[in-house]
């Protein structure tokens, strides 16, 4: 038996794995593809005012760049829980407005098309904002059962980068 052949099934079946867990996943939420993306301080001071709850991840240890994401859920809807072993800190609930003058005190050099804005969808609702620093891909999924959202960090921006490489 040719051995690309089995490895491509064994992709395939992968493949199907991947997207049966995914469509199972019950109450997931996502950033809105339908939305664009919104770049600089102006797009994160445009949110709509009110409180929200909020949940900001800064990695520990130096980093070359600012690298921090903030989720925003409206309240009365589940509470964000960004999973990260390190460096979340729960705002509880705060006005956009707050937390975008605390970033940028925080990260004055910060060049505008480094942040991003980006709306959270559950089942076509709006249910809250993303601010992050770019490459960073933020998932998003409601957990029924313990009345939260869980929110995953990925990308490249979210590790500490080795001399003049890319990520770890």
């Amino acid at each position: 038996m040719n051995i690309a052949a089995v490895l491509s099934r064994r992709e395939a079946l992968a493949c199907v794995a991947r997207a049966a867990v995914a469509a199972g996943v019950a109450g997931c939420a996502s950033i809105t593809g339908n939305s664009p993306r919104r770049y600089g301080w102006e797009a994160a001071a445009a949110l709509p005012p009110g409180p929200y709850r909020a949940q900001i991840w800064r990695p520990p240890g130096p980093y070359t760049q600012p690298v921090f994401v903030v989720v925003l859920v409206r309240p009365g809807l589940a509470p964000p829980r960004i999973l990260e072993s390190d460096g979340v800190v729960d705002r509880g609930e705060v006005q956009p407005a707050t937390i975008v003058a605390d970033l940028r005190a925080r990260y004055p050099a910060l060049l505008p098309g480094d942040v991003e804005v980006e709306p959270l969808a559950a089942g076509g609702d709006a249910i809250g904002y993303v601010i992050r620093t770019r490459n960073i891909d933020v998932y998003a999924y409601l957990a029924p059962s313990l009345g939260l959202y869980w929110v995953k960090l990925s990308g490249v921006g979210k590790y500490r980068r080795k001399g003049g490489g890319g990520g770890r």
